[in-house]
C-alpha cells in the first residue's frame, strides 16, 4: 500500500498467494457456518451459547474430535474420564503421569492424539483470556496447585528464576498454570458430557 520501487514486482509475486488465501478464508467461513447450523441440534448447544468462553465453535470442535466406534459423539463414552482420555487429559495407564505421545504398542494403550489434545489446549487458552465461569474454575485450581506445591516444600517462581542444580526445590509458575488449565479443560469436558 506504500510507494516502493519494487511494489509492482512484490504484488505480482504474492498475488497468487493472496488470492489463494482469500479462497481458503471464504471456504472456511462456509464450513464454519454449516457446522454452526449443524451444532444447533446438539444437546449442549444452548449451554455453550449461553456460557461465556464457550461457543458453538467450541462445541463442534469437541464433537468433531470425540466420536468413537459408533460415531454417536459424546454418547460413545460411558464415563466422563473416557472422554478425558480421548482428548489426552487423563493420567497415563503406563506410568501414572499425564498422557503423552508414545511409540509402538504403548501408543495403542495410551490412545494419545496431539490433534485432539490441541483442540482442548486451544479452548482452554481462549477461556483463560476471555473469562467466564470456567476462568473461575481455572483461578481456583491455580490457587489449589500453589497450595499443593507449598505443602510439598516447593517454591513457586518463574522458570527463569529457578537456580541450576536446585530444580527439585522449585516449581515454575508456568507448570502451575498448565496444571490449572488442564483441570479446567477436564471440567469443561465433564460438564458437556453430563449435559449431553
Amino acid at each position: 500500500k506504500m510507494d516502493h520501487p519494487l511494489k509492482d514486482i512484490a504484488l505480482m509475486a504474492t498475488l497468487p498467494l493472496l488470492q489463494g488465501r482469500e479462497m481458503i478464508d471464504r471456504s472456511i467461513l462456509q464450513v464454519e457456518k454449516r457446522l454452526e447450523e449443524a451444532s444447533r441440534n446438539l444437546p449442549t448447544y444452548d449451554y455453550c451459547l449461553n456460557t461465556r468462553g464457550l461457543s458453538p465453535a467450541t462445541l463442534y470442535a469437541i464433537v468433531g474430535e470425540a466420536p468413537g466406534i459408533n460415531f454417536r459423539s459424546l454418547l460413545d463414552f460411558r464415563f466422563h474420564h473416557n472422554l478425558w482420555k480421548r482428548f489426552g487429559l487423563s493420567c497415563s495407564i503406563i506410568d501414572g503421569k499425564r498422557q503423552m505421545k508414545r511409540l509402538g504398542a504403548d501408543a495403542l494403550i495410551e490412545g494419545y492424539s496431539p490433534q485432539r489434545r490441541s483442540v482442548m489446549w486451544n479452548i482452554g487458552a481462549t477461556i483463560v483470556k476471555v473469562g467466564g465461569p470456567y476462568r473461575e474454575v481455572y483461578d481456583r485450581c491455580k490457587v489449589e496447585e500453589i497450595e499443593k506445591a507449598k505443602s510439598r516444600g516447593l517454591t513457586v517462581v518463574p522458570s527463569a528464576k529457578i537456580p541450576k542444580g536446585l530444580e527439585a526445590n522449585y516449581i515454575s509458575e508456568g507448570h502451575i498454570h498448565n496444571r490449572a488449565k488442564r483441570m479446567m479443560e477436564k471440567r469443561i469436558l465433564k460438564t458437556l458430557w453430563e449435559k449431553w
